[in-house]
């Protein structure tokens, strides 16, 4: 990413709508939101990337058949904050619904909206009944940067959708991995729903306390896929059920992917698609006088 050019001709502080038509994004959308530079060429400033998101639209129509509606649209827009710091060039993707941050030291900034093309994909599988995205989401973002610095919370997040990535073999588990985020310090799981006759008494279901095992790999996620899990991959740390119930699981150093085992039918019993919460910065309050 360039000290000069874009950057210099995009505020600090944008909105905008972002569209999917047919299923796809609207290509005729800008969606360089803001962006920033230090005044000082080399010298990082710290710098709070705020984002707030609106679904606009909750009702749609299903891709194949257009006039038959569908009850909601689940939210799939995201940011990807580009930052540079030292000759260093990284990418995170940050969760565009609600209001979070992203606290990160750098010496330019520029953040783009795009929709989350992998959990488009996954929500269409994870669950019994059919669910689809949002068509309108509006996302706001605003690059906070000052010697002092922004002194509100910072705490982002990046949600992922448990999906098989796997099938099971005869009698055996279905496997679910995720590419671990740039930023991530810890995840926590978020309850699904069974599928159920009983329409909001659903069964809640605690997924980690259904997994057969939960554990980080020293590997690409894109490795795994494509050399499964025919012979053991490296692993760096086994979660133990009892605590990922209800707390967040730190992330270990060099850790690249998570796998959830699970047992046949789990994912295909979900009511709704169900959630792994990435938290990208530790919750930095301000300091108490």
């Amino acid at each position: 990413m360039s000290a000069s050019g874009r950057q210099l001709a995009v505020p600090r502080t944008g909105s905008a709508t972002l569209i999917l038509k047919n299923g796809q994004p609207d290509p005729n959308l800008e969606n360089i939101f803001a962006a920033w530079q230090t005044p000082e060429p080399g010298v990082p400033k710290r710098v709070v990337i705020r984002v707030d998101g609106i679904i606009q639209d909750i009702a749609g129509a299903i891709p194949d058949d257009p006039d038959e509606p569908i009850p909601y649209g689940i939210p799939c827009a995201l940011v990807r904050i580009r930052y540079t710091i030292g000759g260093f060039q990284r990418s995170v993707l940050v969760d565009a619904v609600n209001q979070s941050a992203l606290t990160v030291w750098a010496e330019s900034v520029d953040v783009e909206g795009l929709w989350d093309e992998r959990r488009i994909k996954r929500i269409l599988t994870a669950a019994s009944s059919p669910w689809f995205p949002c068509k309108r989401q509006q996302v706001a973002v605003a690059i906070s940067a000052a010697e002092v610095g922004d002194q509100g919370a910072a705490d982002a997040r990046y949600l992922d959708v448990l999906s098989v990535d796997f099938p099971p073999d005869e009698g055996g588990d279905e496997v679910c991995i995720f590419p671990v985020p740039a930023g991530a310090r810890g995840f926590r799981f978020l309850d699904a729903y069974a599928a159920s006759s009983a329409g909001p008494n659903a069964p809640v279901v605690n997924v980690p306390t259904i997994a057969t095992l939960i554990v980080f790999i020293f590997a690409r996620f894109q490795d795994l896929l494509v050399a499964g899990f025919s012979s053991p991959p490296p692993i760096l740390e086994v979660l133990t059920n009892g605590p990922t119930d209800t707390c967040i699981n730190m992330v270990p150093v060099g850790a690249q992917t998570l796998a959830v085992i699970l047992p046949a039918g789990t994912i295909a019993g979900f009511n709704f698609p169900a959630y792994i919460e990435w938290i990208l910065a530790p919750n930095t309050l301000p300091a108490q006088s």
